[in-house]
């Protein structure tokens, strides 16, 4: 369901967008691991990770994060996939922080604003 205003999906309580988890692909190649296992084992489907403005469960992302550290051996694997983050991660709340007029300004927007990011 999309927000009429926004035009982005409407999170429901329990979900989060999947655009910080979009750079887990990118991450296992690293260690010459194949998503689809660690997806399946999640409950989700790879084709999921592609679009940042689709939701997930928040007991699936923790679900895919403990499987993609099993298949690697890598215990800060969720600390390498942070590494691929960025402002963008977090959608319009991201374009709203990088015009903010000092880092002060823009971490105040995201705390105030985070709720629409994730639920």
């Amino acid at each position: 369901m999309l927000n009429a205003l926004t035009g982005f999906p409407v999170l429901r309580e329990g979900t989060l967008r999947v655009a910080p988890f979009s750079g887990v692909p990118e991450v296992l190649a690293g260690f010459g691991v194949r998503p689809a296992a660690p997806c399946r084992e999640a409950g989700i489907p790879v084709k999921l990770l592609s679009d940042p403005e689709n939701t997930i469960a928040i007991e699936q992302a923790g679900r895919l994060l403990d499987s993609c550290v099993r298949h690697t051996g890598c215990m800060p694997f969720g600390l390498l996939l942070g590494e691929t983050v960025s402002l963008d991660s977090l959608g319009p709340i991201g374009v709203l922080s990088r015009g903010a007029r000092d880092v002060g300004s823009a971490l105040t927007g995201i705390v105030l604003a985070l709720h629409l990011n994730d639920r």
